[in-house]
């Protein structure tokens, strides 16, 4: 790899860790949702009626963890669970009203902090 190569990918990681860093600060988590929830409520906010197994794979988490993940989110009525009416095995999922709410609160948080770290 070439020394520009190198600096160059140096500084999209590092560039990466400070906004990662600056956006949990600043975000209003109130304590109750990590970068992997607010990631989760961005991937069913994509794509409404996903499955759990397709959460899972999207996060690149287990099954088991995707199910703890979901039932804290449902906890907290950000998401919701909906059975498929064509397949009664399968699990869809949805952002609540709230969930959909505090999910654009934050992205337009994330936003500013990404400008801010930019400018």
């Amino acid at each position: 790899m070439n020394t520009t190569l190198k600096h160059i990918t140096k500084l999209a990681f590092t560039l990466h860790h400070l906004l990662k860093h600056k956006v949990m600060m600043e975000a209003d988590f109130s304590g109750e949702m990590s970068m992997l929830h607010l990631e989760a409520l961005c991937i069913v906010s994509c794509q409404p009626g996903l499955t759990m197994k397709e959460l899972a794979d999207s996060l690149k988490i287990s099954a088991p963890s995707a199910t703890s993940l979901v039932k804290r989110l449902v906890d907290h009525k950000l998401l919701q669970r909906k059975k498929d009416p064509d397949n009664r095995k399968l699990v869809r999922l949805e952002l609540t009203t709230s969930g959909s709410k505090k999910f654009k609160a934050n992205l337009l948080k994330k936003q500013q902090v990404v400008g801010e770290v930019l400018s």
